[in-house]
């Protein structure tokens, strides 16, 4: 889509420095003007060193820092939240060093996760894999199978390892500063058909500015890139550059903000990630706690890709000399580096519902509802050809209009071994008519990480750790048993069945890429065996196995297996 001068003067990376630098300054300047009480009630009442330094006249910054050495500050409950991760638990006292009368926190995780994976079906389609022995060799893997990528298994064995680092420090009248990065190290130790590789990754995580209080009010402001999330990650959980405005009240919380990807996130690549470049989001979201742990909430997401189309024709770099005739470079041809296959105006919209009620001696009833719809428009683009090459071979434009339902319930029991009951479904709009003016489908935001637990100590991924897909085109049927283990400890066996709305050849964002045969309807089965064990403070280990059967979708008498077991470890600092 071609941007007019004035939407490039108003979304580019210029307009988006002015915008922060004007929201900063407005910002300080107002902070400014607040009286010295607004910082007492920012920061904690107890042995606060910049408290006991007010009372001298233009005290020395290194001496109250000497005064301070041994008094380290606890984060208030406020900035507790701010860097709160749930997929994260923060040792219980964290590194402190005192600075210029404050405390400057210090922490980070180092994770270690081991990866056996056996029949995975992740790389390879088999759809056109025969049992023709053409060469007489007594293999049915032919050669044009495997130039094509297909394989009949790949099982493999990786090791991921990654240490993050973050500090926060709080500065004066409700402001604070926090920044975190990470290092990733992947190994693949042993595959059947992929080479064994080493890989070192740098990225850059939350880092941003933190606004309280804004003219002693509940509104503040966040600049940087920040995490985005809600409780179920249904609707978003990702680390976005954004400006975001919040309101907190004790039960209503609201936040709105603009995000859009202003530098790359990791070393491994020069340049923003095609699919996220000149993507501009408004988020918005309103919670309400109309009674006693009973909540209702509201979602709006506007996101569209204002980046520049990819006509066909228009090749991106020169073609080689010499070139022997083929259809793949007549015309339309790209670089990998602008390969972006999709362009979307769309927004999604929704509600949700959420809360626990006691039932007496039953036990607990957990229970919670999202409805979503989401509206728009969307360009997809069917690129050809090599990959230092391809060319756009057509286009399809079309709209969007679909909805989406996750809703479920867990019923924590006061029998003996205290068992925990759940019982899930999700529901994905289809649309069996590909290539229509208007495309039925529900898809999520893209945002989402379907990562929640079941009361247990563990967050999982609660539509299959093995397959994990989005909700599109889907019915999705959960059952789950779970069982505390010691103190802070637990297990959970978990059940799901998919099945498609509309017979199709794809399913949309799944952890393999084997097409289903877009005649039958049942994707498959899947069990989940999750164990978290936290008995030791700062290091958490989490053993999970999963069991994957194919459904007709992929051959009435298949009935394939595929099992990925996982064990990680995590230590907290």
């Amino acid at each position: 889509m071609l941007r007019s001068p004035i939407a490039v003067a108003t979304w580019g990376f210029r307009g988006w420095k002015l915008v922060a630098l004007s929201l900063v300054l407005m910002t300080t300047g107002a902070h400014l003007g607040q009286s010295a009480s607004s910082e007492e009630n920012a920061q904690p009442s107890s042995s606060n060193g910049g408290d006991r330094a007010s009372s001298e006249p233009n005290p020395d910054p290194r001496g109250v820092a000497r005064k301070n050495a041994g008094d380290i500050q606890p984060l208030t409950e406020q900035q507790e939240l701010l860097i709160r991760r749930p997929d994260r638990k923060r040792a219980a006292r964290e590194f402190g060093v005192p600075l210029f009368g404050r405390t400057l926190t210090l922490g980070g995780r180092y994770s270690f996760r081991l990866i056996g994976e056996e029949n995975r079906l992740l790389d390879f389609d088999f759809t056109n894999l025969d049992d023709n022995d053409a060469d007489g060799d007594g293999d049915t893997l032919e050669p044009e199978d495997s130039a094509e990528g297909r394989f009949p298994t790949d099982d493999r064995l990786r090791i991921n390892q990654g240490l993050l680092l973050d500090l926060f420090y709080p500065l004066p009248f409700g402001m604070s500063v926090y920044a975190s990065g990470r290092v990733g190290w992947a190994n693949l130790v042993t595959a059947d058909h992929t080479s064994e590789s080493d890989e070192w990754i740098v990225e850059r995580r939350e880092s941003w500015l933190f606004f309280g209080n804004l003219f002693r009010s509940p509104l503040s402001l966040q600049v940087g890139r920040q995490r985005i999330s809600d409780d179920r990650e249904w609707w978003w959980d990702a680390d976005l550059d954004a400006i975001r405005v919040r309101f907190d009240l004790a039960r209503l919380h609201f936040q709105i903000a603009l995000a859009e990807e202003l530098f790359k996130t990791s070393d491994d690549f020069d340049y923003i990630d095609p699919e996220e470049k000149d993507v501009r989001r408004i988020i918005a979201f309103g919670e309400f706690e109309w009674f006693d742990k009973q909540e209702v909430a509201v979602y709006v997401l506007n996101q569209n890709d204002h980046s520049s189309s990819l006509p066909q024709g228009n090749c991106l770099f020169p073609l080689p000399p010499n070139l022997p005739p083929s259809p793949f470079f007549t015309a339309g041809c790209i670089t990998p580096k602008f390969d972006d296959e999709s362009d979307a105006d769309l927004t999604w919209f929704g509600v949700s519902a959420s809360g626990r009620r006691k039932l007496g001696r039953p036990g607990t009833l957990h229970y919670w509802i999202h409805a979503a719809g989401v509206v728009g428009h969307e360009t997809f683009y069917d690129l050809a050809g090599p990959t230092e090459g391809r060319r756009v071979s057509s286009v399809n434009r079309h709209r969007v209009r679909g909805w989406g339902l996750d809703l479920g319930m867990t019923w924590q029991t006061k029998l003996p071994t205290r068992p925990r009951l759940t019982v899930a479904y999700a529901y994905g709009s289809g649309d069996a008519k590909a290539g229509k003016e208007t495309d039925g489908s529900f898809r999520q935001t893209g945002l989402q990480d379907n990562n929640d637990k079941f009361r247990g100590v563990d967050s999982f991924r609660y539509y299959g750790e093995l397959i994990d897909p989005e909700v599109s085109n889907l019915h999705i049927a959960t059952a789950s048993l779970g069982f505390p283990l010691f103190e802070h400890s637990s297990i959970e066996f978990v059940y799901h069945y998919y099945r498609q709305v509309e017979a199709a050849n794809f399913v949309r964002d799944v952890e393999f890429k084997r097409d289903p045969d877009g005649r039958h309807r049942t994707i498959g089965h899947e069990w989940d065996v999750i164990i978290g064990i936290e008995e030791w403070g700062p290091l958490e280990l989490e053993f999970t196995a999963s069991l994957f059967r194919t459904g007709a979708a992929f051959g009435p008498d298949d009935k394939r297996l595929s099992f990925v077991g996982v064990i990680q470890a995590r230590l907290n600092f």
